[in-house]
C-alpha cells in the first residue's frame, strides 16, 4: 500500500494507525534525506548517491514483502508503481491546513517571517493539488478528509479488509491571531486549485459514502462538462467497459461504452490499461431538458442544457 501524506492533513495518524496494523518492520518511510523519519532502504535506493532509484526501491520493497511505503511525496512518483487501487491520501480545508503549517515551522524551523509572506511564497501555495498533481485522484483508493476522518477511515475500512482505529496523533493546539478579511480574501485568491480540490473531494466522498452505507455497488469515475460534450472516465469491477447510458429529462437516448484511452489512467495501473475514457455529445438535447449519464443504476453527472 501506498500512503501520500501531504503535510497537516492527520496524515501521522493514519500512518500511525497503518504502521501498528503491518508492524513497523513492513513499513518504509520517504521523508527525504533530512529526515530521521526516513528508512534505510528508501536511504540506500533514494538518497545514497543522489540515486533517486524509484524503481529498484518499489521493487526491493516487494521483494521484501512490505506492506507500506509512506513520506512526503508527490503522488506520482510512486503511484506508477503500486497503482492507484492501493494509494491513500488526506486532504484537509486549504487555510486551516496552511496555519497548521506556518505554527509548525515557526515552532520547528524557526521560521521567521510573518504569515502574509509565508502565504506569499510559492512553495507553500496550493500545497495538496500539487501533491496530487497529473494523478486521477478520484481512482484512489482513498482521499480522505481531515474534517472528515472518522467518515474517511470508515470508507477506507470498508473497501480493505483492515480495520483501522481512530486516533488523532501530531496535533497542534498552539493559539494563532486572526488575520484580516484582506489576507484571508488574498489566501483564497492564490490558493483556487486547493479550494476545487476540497469541494470536489468532499462531493465525491459524499457519493462513496452513500453508495458503501446502502451497499450499493460504485463505479470510480470522474465527468467533466465541456462544449455540449460529457468527457470522462469510468473504472469496471471487470475487464468489460463500462456501458454508459444516457438520459433525457428521464428519457432513455442513446449508450456508449467508456473504452477510450486515456493516458493518465494507464499510468496509474487502471483497469482495461487506461481504456475506460468516453465522450458523449449532447448535441441532440433539446435546450431547458437536463441530461443525465448513468451505469446501471449509479447516475454520475447531471446537466442541464442551455
Amino acid at each position: 500500500m501506498l500512503f501520500v501524506h501531504i503535510p497537516k492533513t492527520a496524515g501521522t495518524s493514519f500512518r500511525a494507525a497503518l504502521t501498528e496494523h503491518f508492524s513497523a518492520e513492513n513499513v518504509e518511510l520517504d521523508y527525504g534525506p533530512a529526515s530521521h523519519e526516513t528508512t534505510d532502504l528508501c536511504k540506500e535506493f533514494l538518497y545514497k548517491d543522489n540515486q533517486n532509484d524509484t524503481f529498484n526501491l518499489t521493487s526491493a520493497c516487494h521483494e521484501n514483502d512490505k506492506k507500506l511505503l509512506a513520506g512526503h511525496f508527490g503522488a506520482m512518483k510512486y503511484t506508477v508503481f503500486f497503482g492507484a487501487a492501493n494509494t491513500c491520501t488526506f486532504i484537509r480545508e486549504p487555510f486551516e491546513r496552511t496555519v497548521s503549517e506556518y505554527k509548525h515551522y515557526v515552532r520547528f524551523n524557526n521560521y521567521q517571517k510573518s504569515f502574509e509572506e509565508f502565504i506569499s511564497t510559492k512553495d507553500f501555495q496550493n500545497r495538496q493539488s500539487r501533491y496530487l498533481n497529473q494523478v486521477a485522484w478520484k481512482a484512489l483508493l482513498l482521499v480522505g478528509i481531515t474534517e472528515r476522518y472518522q467518515e474517511s477511515l470508515k470508507l477506507f475500512n470498508h473497501h480493505t479488509d483492515i480495520s483501522l482505529p481512530v486516533q488523532m496523533l501530531n496535533q497542534n493546539n498552539q493559539p494563532f491571531e486572526q488575520v484580516s478579511n484582506e489576507t484571508y480574501q488574498k489566501f483564497k485568491d492564490i490558493n483556487k486549485a486547493d479550494y476545487t480540490l476540497y469541494r470536489e473531494a468532499n462531493i465525491y466522498l459524499d457519493k462513496r459514502l452513500k453508495s458503501a452505507e446502502s451497499d450499493e455497488g460504485f463505479l470510480l469515475h470522474d465527468v467533466r462538462y465541456h462544449n455540449n460534450h460529457f468527457i470522462g472516465w469510468v473504472l469496471p469491477h471487470h475487464s468489460s467497459p463500462a456501458q454508459i447510458d444516457l438520459y433525457a429529462d428521464g428519457k432513455f437516448i442513446k449508450s456508449k461504452y467508456a473504452s477510450e484511452y486515456r493516458a493518465g489512467l494507464h499510468q496509474i495501473c487502471a483497469p482495461r490499461h487506461g481504456h475506460n475514457g468516453f465522450t458523449l455529445s449532447l448535441k441532440d438535447i433539446p435546450k431547458g431538458q437536463t441530461a443525465e449519464i448513468r451505469v446501471g443504476s449509479q447516475i454520475l453527472a447531471t446537466q442541464m442544457i442551455i
